[in-house]
């Protein structure tokens, strides 16, 4: 047992800097989702939605106007039926994925306030193409509507959030010095 613990406490002293990130990363990011999940009582998930409604509406009627897309509240609707942009769907996520990570992460201030503000401004983007992607599915191919929804579209929004705070810090940060081991 004392040989565990002893090599526990080496796991933990040679990647404290890893672990430090990590447990930074998940605190920063629960508070984040639980700071969000608390805001719904002043509305602003419902207004992120209606937004998101909004812009996705008027890109639909952009690509394609037969469709005539018309947001209502945080509904997509149109002649050929209506997508609800629901709790969890606006990409928030995503969002807090990348600064929680640029927060944890040791790097400039400037640098971490520039990568939250091009990351949120990149992955509200994505959302909405992931949305517009989901309306024609929606339209066009019901019978995928689920995996495009549940499955492939949280993942995007996920692995592109990582994507670009791994592409941000490789490009970004100045690199570590080695440890000695």
């Amino acid at each position: 047992m004392k040989k565990k613990l002893r090599a526990m406490k080496r796991f933990a002293l040679a990647n404290s800097r890893e672990l430090r990130f990590i447990f930074l990363f998940v605190l920063i990011f629960v508070v984040a989702q639980s700071m969000y999940y608390f805001s719904n009582s002043i509305g602003i998930p419902d207004k992120l939605q209606h937004a998101n409604a909004v812009v996705s509406a008027s890109l639909i009627n952009s690509f394609s106007p037969g469709e005539k897309m018309t947001a209502a509240g945080r509904s997509l609707k149109s002649g050929g039926g209506s997508v609800e942009i629901g709790w969890g769907c606006e990409g928030i996520e995503g969002i807090f994925i990348i600064i929680a990570a640029l927060i944890a992460y040791s790097m400039g201030l400037r640098k971490k306030l520039l990568g939250m503000l091009i990351g949120t401004v990149f992955m509200y983007c994505l959302n909405i193409g992931r949305i517009i992607i989901i309306v024609y599915t929606m339209r066009h191919k019901p019978a995928m509507f689920d995996i495009m929804h549940i499955y492939i579209g949280q993942t995007f929004i996920i692995f592109f959030g990582v994507l670009f705070f791994v592409a941000w810090i490789h490009f970004f940060s100045s690199p570590q010095t080695p440890r000695n081991e």
